[in-house]
């Protein structure tokens, strides 16, 4: 068995679309706060998941912390429409129980823009989404 550190590096990287659903005409591009929590969001996921598997009747919250993430590429996408390629590296120190690790990697993530028209003046809002069977599952990137 990977130690947690590799599972999470590896599922960081597996994670290859990220993206946010679309309904207006932002021209903004995923800021740095929006990537972080997009990579925290997933890695928590990540680790949760692995605590579930691995010790299924000790309750634990996954304890992470980003150190740095570097945003190497923001490109936009023609398909789907306000969707950004954002591509970098990233540091997090993982609190295991007897030890801190380490981990780094590479990612790449899909964030998808909506335009919030409920707001005066309307504002961006960011979702983290995933592929799967039925299209994207999306999920908020509430700053």
């Amino acid at each position: 068995m990977l130690p947690i550190g590799r599972w999470v590096r590896w599922l960081v990287l597996g994670w290859v679309l990220l993206g946010l659903w679309s309904c207006g005409g932002p021209t903004e591009v995923p800021p740095q706060a929006v990537v972080e929590r997009a990579i925290a969001l997933r890695m928590a996921h990540v680790q949760q998941q692995l605590i579930t598997h691995l010790a299924p009747t000790t309750p634990q919250t996954p304890n992470f912390r980003l150190k740095q993430v570097t945003v190497t590429r923001r490109q936009p996408l023609q398909t789907p429409e306000n969707t950004y390629q954002v591509n970098g590296t990233y540091e997090a120190i993982i609190q295991l129980p007897s030890r801190q690790s380490l981990n780094s990697g590479d990612f790449e993530l899909y964030i998808r823009a909506e335009s919030d028209s409920s707001t005066e003046p309307a504002a961006t809002r960011w979702y983290l989404a995933e592929p799967s069977d039925t299209g994207w599952q999306t999920t908020a990137l509430d700053l």
